[in-house]
């Protein structure tokens, strides 16, 4: 009997070679893929990290401001700043605060933020 081309031994062995190294290729694509995705993930998780840190700061410093100039807000400051989640609204809040000129005009700054930040309809 006659063998077929792929039965013999330096074909055999070719093929198997081919196909090892495509599996070693697809294996270190695999691996660049991965770091990859891995690096992405990290980057996004030391944004929120960051994020979460400027969070804390801004809020620190508006409760501080309030505290300083109307301690009497000081809890109504608290629970209002945990609730944004924005930096620019802490910092801008932080500022009206600063400036009031009566603890009515801070209060209304604290328990008036959302309104102020909502976009308009047109």
């Amino acid at each position: 009997m006659e063998k077929g081309v792929r039965d013999l031994p330096i074909i055999r062995d070719y093929m198997r070679e081919e196909r090892e190294q495509g599996l070693e290729e697809g294996r270190e694509k695999g691996r660049e893929e991965g770091l990859e995705q891995g690096r992405e993930e990290g980057r996004e998780e030391e944004r929120k990290k960051a994020l979460k840190k400027e969070l804390r700061s801004l809020r620190n410093v508006l409760v501080g401001v309030v505290e300083v100039r109307m301690p009497e807000l000081r809890d109504l400051a608290r629970q209002q700043a945990a609730l944004i989640e924005k930096p620019q609204i802490l910092h801008a809040l932080t500022l009206n605060l600063a400036k009031a000129q009566t603890l009515e005009e801070a209060q209304r700054y604290l328990l008036n933020w959302q309104k102020s930040t909502r976009k308009k309809k047109v």
